[in-house]
């Protein structure tokens, strides 16, 4: 029952009793939804012992409100979620307030994979992809040495697509 209640408050779309979807919604008020994904993901991972991986990319545009409620999800629920997630090392100050803060109630390990500067990323081309070396500098400004734009970008040129375009892998 309170899985259900906790469903309905924080999905109304899957609701189901007497009162319609407005009315529910109306009673149900935004003020506790916090309290309603926490007893979610709480009733989730211990009553019916599921284990959750939750995945967010570009952390660094997360706002002060969702961060905070993930960190309350995560505090409740830290024997249940694992929480993997990327930001920009350049816009992380939030973030690291963040990790701080989360470090108190778990484990966590950050992996910092950095930007390659403009000889690692022409060291790097002429080491695994010597027939692009000619490209370098291309690669680079398109790329600023983010490994993951770095490969694709010489992925696309390999492959005869504008340097720029974002393929299904990207």
């Amino acid at each position: 029952e309170k899985l259900a209640r906790s469903i309905a408050r924080v999905f109304p779309v899957f609701h189901v009793g007497h009162d319609t979807q407005k009315e529910y919604v109306r009673k149900a008020g935004g003020g506790d939804i916090d309290q309603d994904i926490c007893s979610l993901f709480q009733i989730l991972g211990e009553q019916y012992g599921i284990r959750m991986l939750m995945a967010v990319d570009d952390l660094q545009w997360i706002d002060e409100d969702s961060l905070k409620l993930l960190s309350k999800v995560l505090y409740v629920s830290r024997s249940a979620v694992m929480l993997v997630g990327t930001y920009r090392k350049e816009q992380s100050e939030k973030l690291r307030r963040f990790q701080y803060h989360i470090r108190q109630f778990g484990e966590i390990e950050v992996i910092s994979l950095d930007r390659f500067s403009q000889d690692k990323t022409n060291q790097f081309i002429s080491q695994a992809y010597p027939e692009m070396q000619d490209q370098a500098e291309r690669i680079y400004t398109y790329s600023e040495g983010n490994l993951l734009f770095l490969t694709e970008a010489i992925r696309n040129l390999q492959d005869g697509i504008h340097i720029g375009t974002v393929t299904d892998k990207m």
